[in-house]
């Protein structure tokens, strides 16, 4: 397992920690997945009485 600040790699896997606007390296056609976590629902206020069933 290789590592560094902004990646990760685990045999033929890579992991990258940062944004897609920096991210030169990556060939088109290479991406399996894309896992993202941006801020959705910002400023959304959910009642605190509220249960998923």
């Amino acid at each position: 397992m290789q590592e560094s600040s902004k990646m990760l790699v685990i045999g033929n896997q890579t992991v990258y920690f940062k944004s897609s606007e920096e991210m030169n390296e990556i060939q088109d056609g290479t991406i399996d997945i894309i896992i993202t976590s941006p801020p959705y629902n910002r400023g959304k206020h959910y009642s605190s009485d509220s249960k998923a069933e």
